[in-house]
């Protein structure tokens, strides 16, 4: 009677061992899982934002350049008609572009004066 009450006791306990150890491995698998899909998924998010920049970056800069490029041009245009010396690249790219700007529309004016 002992042996067998021992056996089954062993049994049993074996039985419920097992299972709370499988409930413990998964708890603990699931948070391990977890801090490490998020470590990922933070490394995942940095190279795809770095990216998405980089890209961004590219084609601001293109737009920007094609502006600028579209001014100097303008410039150029509108000092060579006013019989002026036209402005080298390094003269136009040291200066903002809102200034650029107001002197496009300068030179602008003083043509449109002329032509009046």
């Amino acid at each position: 009677g002992r042996q067998e009450g021992r056996q089954e006791g062993r049994q049993e306990g074996r039985q419920e061992g097992r299972q709370e150890g499988r409930q413990e491995g998964r708890q603990e698998g699931r948070q391990e899982g977890r801090q490490e899909g998020r470590q990922e998924g933070r490394q995942e998010g940095r190279q795809e934002g770095r990216q998405e920049g980089r890209q961004e970056g590219r084609q601001e800069g293109r737009q920007e350049g094609i502006e600028l490029g579209e001014l100097f041009g303008e410039i150029r245009v509108l000092q060579k008609m006013l019989g002026m010396a036209q402005s080298t690249d390094d003269k136009l790219k040291s200066i903002e572009r809102s200034e650029l700007k107001s002197l496009a529309s300068d030179l602008e004016a003083q043509l449109r004066q002329r032509l009046d």
